[in-house]
């Protein structure tokens, strides 16, 4: 259900607060994480469950945040040229089997 919603919500959400020239996307792969935490979470059975989900994806989110700011700050962005081709193609495949793999659990109830 989790990945249905932010796949149907999420692009509309992003199409009317983009501004051109720049127009945000969501990352699906992202979603897959947050569905994967949020079923764990869910399956703990804590006292206030989406107090505790809302704090987990915001600690995640400004994680990482600071993160890649750091790292832009630090021009780290540079060295996305010295990547191979291969090595993008399979990081997008395991993205792809993450959502898939996550998905399939949260609709089959696995």
């Amino acid at each position: 259900t989790i990945c249905l919603v932010a796949s149907v919500i999420g692009p509309v959400v992003l199409l009317l607060r983009s501004f051109l020239p720049v127009i945000s996307v969501s990352d699906t792969f992202f979603a897959a994480l947050f569905s994967e935490m949020a079923s764990t979470i869910v399956a703990e059975k804590p006292q206030h469950p989406f107090v505790t989900l809302a704090l987990a994806m915001g600690i995640v989110t400004a994680t990482t945040g600071l993160l890649e700011l750091l790292m832009g700050m630090g021009g780290l962005g540079r060295m996305v040229q010295f990547i191979p081709a291969p090595i993008v193609s399979g990081y997008l495949a395991a993205i792809g089997w993450i959502q898939i793999d996550c998905c399939a659990k949260v609709m089959l109830s696995c």
